[in-house]
């Protein structure tokens, strides 16, 4: 009986004992060190910013609780024309990247055109290029000054002036849709690849047009991809900086990113 007994009494032990050692492997190792690094690079500065944002800037740190940071900027007209330039800038790039995105997937994954591996490593090789660069390119091709493209416009027909100006508005959409195009084609891409072509030739054989099936058997099927890519698009162009800065200051378009 005493054996009995002491095994009993062992018995929640050894359990205790299992469960902490299950709690202690290498995979539940693993993700708690994830979560500390993801606290860390994420809430610790999301902490400290709203922090700051609360308390008055001394020189030497932080100082006493104050609202002047939030007084300051949302008090004056200029954060209307800030917003409207912001909101004009992102949503024209999220639509004119969608375009040119949604015309290099369709070409890659939807016909048999020549080359459509080799568009699409080119697709790629221009998201790598860095923002800054790209703004300094097109700046060269068509600065109303010293642009190549526009002084070859210019002697090709006898104009006087430049026919393009890169400083503006159209401009800073342009620079900005040419670098994130691939973006939007990684997302359609892939969702045109997944689409099933036999719900196609269904509503063709049931007698529709192509327009017909384009608009209601389509563009349904790609509707979350669409939505997915526009939303990053406006997220990216509402985050952009180096395109407003270079080509967007000089014409005195302010948006939120250069004006922080």
């Amino acid at each position: 009986m005493s054996i009995a007994n002491a095994r009993l009494n062992g018995l929640p032990g050894a359990a205790a004992a299992g469960r902490f050692a299950a709690l202690v492997s290498l995979p539940n190792v693993l993700l708690a060190g994830c979560v500390v690094i993801a606290v860390w690079f994420v809430f610790v500065p999301l902490s400290a910013l709203i922090y700051n944002a609360f308390t008055e800037d001394t020189g030497f740190g932080p100082g006493a609780f104050s609202l002047d940071n939030f007084i300051e900027p949302y008090s004056s007209w200029h954060i209307l024309r800030l917003f409207w330039n912001s909101l004009v800038f992102a949503v024209g790039t999220a639509l004119t990247t969608l375009v040119m995105g949604a015309l290099v997937a369709w070409v890659v994954e939807r016909t048999d055109a020549p080359g459509g591996s080799l568009f699409h490593t080119l697709s790629l090789l221009s998201f790598a290029v860095p923002g800054l660069l790209m703004a300094m390119a097109w700046i060269f091709v068509f600065s109303p000054n010293i642009g190549w493209g526009n002084a070859v416009l210019k002697s090709a027909f006898g104009l006087t002036e430049a026919p393009v100006n890169i400083y503006s508005m159209a401009g800073m959409t342009w620079a900005l849709s040419s670098h994130y195009f691939p973006l939007a084609y990684l997302v359609l891409g892939p969702a045109l690849r997944a689409l099933d072509v036999r719900m196609e030739e269904a509503a063709l054989m049931a007698g529709g047009s192509y327009r017909q099936v384009f608009a209601k058997v389509t563009l349904p099927l790609l509707r979350p991809a669409i939505l997915s890519a526009l939303l990053l698009l406006f997220v990216m162009g509402m985050a952009s900086y180096e395109v407003p800065r270079l080509i967007g200051r000089p014409a005195r378009i302010d948006v939120f990113t250069t004006d922080i």
